[in-house]
């Protein structure tokens, strides 16, 4: 006979134990802590990432304002290095001995030679007369035109001072020029004062000497805060005025400034003043250049760590 349990089951084979079922909600918590597991040793290791990537960016960004730096200095002695040529001209011509006999004529041909070899025109005038009484490009027998109101007040600084005086930007017959005057001193009293104008773009070919990277640009402007030069759209700005905010905040002998420039673009300008003209030579970098490497940084991390944490959730 065969000893069956009453309820009609089979007995279990010694030795053999039931495992209990596990419930869905059990497996979702494990899940979870597994998860949250996952996620706390990712984002510790995203975040030092995201901390090294930024110091690294503002380093990136601390060198290019560095370089800006010396390219606006580099700028400001090329502009100098423009204007000390003329004005040595002139000086030589103040110091004549034709000049300093009164014989016109003669000096006349000094005069002449040094136009020629400045390839601009030169021209004497008597302090407080309006016209000037010898040019190198009107015949002498011809009347010169008069000198224009701002030209006269940077003439007579020039007389009172007893020093050469370099103009900010002036509109003469349809140009922008700059204007040089440098007196002829004798017995401590000037006599006659020396001028030559020097057209805008000359100043843009001397910016124009130094290598900017791509996306920059380079700007001079006058004691007025006028550009005389824009290594950009030269010819469509020159003579604009600098946005307000440029010259009430750009003040210093250097820095940087950080603001919109004239076309509306948010930048960052390294700046130099020079302490012999005013004038101040500006590089500025758009601050999408110089925030582009923490955008690509920041997408690289979040791509990271999203594919890492899909990762972690797949394999959970």
């Amino acid at each position: 006979m065969n000893d069956a349990p009453a309820d009609g089951h089979s007995p279990m084979p010694p030795g053999h134990f039931s495992h209990p079922q596990s419930s869905p909600a059990a497996s979702w918590r494990a899940g979870s802590y597994l998860n949250l597991f996952a996620a706390g040793l990712i984002l510790p290791i995203l975040l030092f990432a995201f901390i090294l990537a930024w110091f690294y960016v503002s380093s990136e960004q601390n060198r290019a304002i560095d370089r800006a730096r010396s390219a606006s200095r580099e700028m400001a002695a090329a502009v100098d290095h423009l204007l000390s040529g003329p004005r040595l001209v002139l000086q030589q011509l103040a110091a004549s001995t034709a000049l300093r006999e009164g014989d016109i004529l003669d000096f006349h041909d000094n005069l002449s030679q040094a136009a020629r070899l400045l390839g601009h025109d030169i021209a004497l005038t008597v302090p407080g007369e309006a016209r000037p009484m010898v040019s190198t490009t009107v015949p002498g027998n011809s009347e010169l035109p008069e000198l224009d109101k701002a030209s006269l007040a940077y003439e007579m600084q020039a007389v009172e001072s007893k020093a050469p005086v370099v103009s900010n930007l002036i509109q003469r017959n349809g140009s922008d020029v700059i204007a040089l005057f440098v007196p002829v001193v004798r017995n401590s009293r000037a006599v006659y004062v020396l001028s030559i104008d020097l057209p805008a773009s000359q100043f843009l070919a001397a910016l124009s000497q130094v290598d900017l990277e791509r996306g920059w640009l380079a700007g001079l402007t006058d004691g007025n805060g006028h550009l005389i030069a824009r290594t950009l759209q030269h010819a469509k700005f020159v003579g604009h005025q600098t946005p307000p905010e440029w010259l009430a905040q750009a003040t210093g002998a250097d820095g940087v400034w950080t603001g919109t420039n004239i076309e509306g673009t948010e930048v960052a300008a390294a700046y130099v003043r020079s302490a012999k003209t005013g004038w101040t030579t500006a590089v500025t970098v758009p601050l999408s250049i110089l925030r582009a490497p923490l955008w690509r940084a920041s997408s690289v991390l979040l791509a990271i760590g999203g594919t890492l944490v899909a990762c972690a959730i797949a394999f959970t």
